[in-house]
């Protein structure tokens, strides 16, 4: 996670950057989900408790299991990254398959991603072609952008919530200038994804939300303070629930 304020690395589940404290909205979207998940797991768990005589085993036993569960786990993930059908390594080394190489060339980026999160769940992305890895994280960035986009846009604009409206438009910055994580740079392969995506993007920064290619260059300029990104982003936000009253 790269911080808009002062271009620092950090993980994206913090709640603020560690170095300037300016506040991760991501990561503050986690949190909520995460303990919205974590109460509707203890509440199916109290209900199964209600309904069912619970059959207690041992510390020890429990321990046991866990520990062969996690070994087999670990077992199969290896297994299968070394051994995907038709895989073979490129002159780098890495890996790559078949089918990779066709979702990639017919465009389907993030069937791409389903893909290689099914062989490895995810853990294969350092051992694939950067290319490779960079189109399926751009591929989830898009399909959030597409998520948030249609969450708000069917609906009264006076009633969109600024952080919310400030995570779609973070999406299209982040696509826009391929901040997808070590993957980020410009790849020769991704082109024909690359104009895809901002197409799309500047369809509905240009003309839903009616930018001006002045507020479009501060937006898109990495060099641009976090402060003046903020009250612009927030003066959008503004002047679009205007505009729909």
């Amino acid at each position: 996670m790269k911080c808009k304020n002062c271009g620092a690395d950090y993980k994206l589940r913090q709640l603020r950057c560690p170095y300037c404290e300016t506040e991760n909205l991501l990561g503050r979207m986690w949190l909520i989900k995460r303990t919205d998940t974590i109460k509707k797991v203890e509440e199916e768990q109290r209900a199964a408790k209600k309904k069912f005589v619970p059959y207690v085993v041992s510390k020890t036993v429990n321990r046991l299991i866990l520990f062969m569960v996690v070994i087999l786990i670990a077992f199969i993930m290896i297994f299968e990254m070394h051994m995907v059908p038709g895989s073979k390594k490129d002159a780098d080394g890495k890996i790559i398959t078949p089918k990779m190489i066709s979702l990639h060339e017919e465009g389907e980026y993030y069937k791409l991603r389903e893909y290689l999160d099914s062989i490895d769940g995810g853990g294969l992305y350092t051992e694939i072609p950067e290319y490779m890895a960079q189109s399926a994280l751009l591929a989830y960035d898009y399909n959030e952008f597409i998520e948030y986009r249609l969450n708000y846009l069917g609906e009264d604009r006076s009633k969109w919530e600024e952080d919310y409206f400030k995570m779609v438009i973070d999406k299209c910055v982040d696509i826009h200038n391929l901040e997808v994580g070590v993957y980020s740079g410009y790849h020769e392969e991704n082109q024909k994804q690359y104009d895809e995506y901002n197409e799309y993007i500047m369809a509905f920064l240009k003309g839903t939300l009616s930018l001006t290619d002045e507020e479009l260059n501060v937006l898109m300029d990495e060099d641009a303070s976090y402060s003046e990104q903020k009250e612009l982003i927030h003066k959008i936000f503004e002047r679009s629930a205007a505009a729909n009253e």
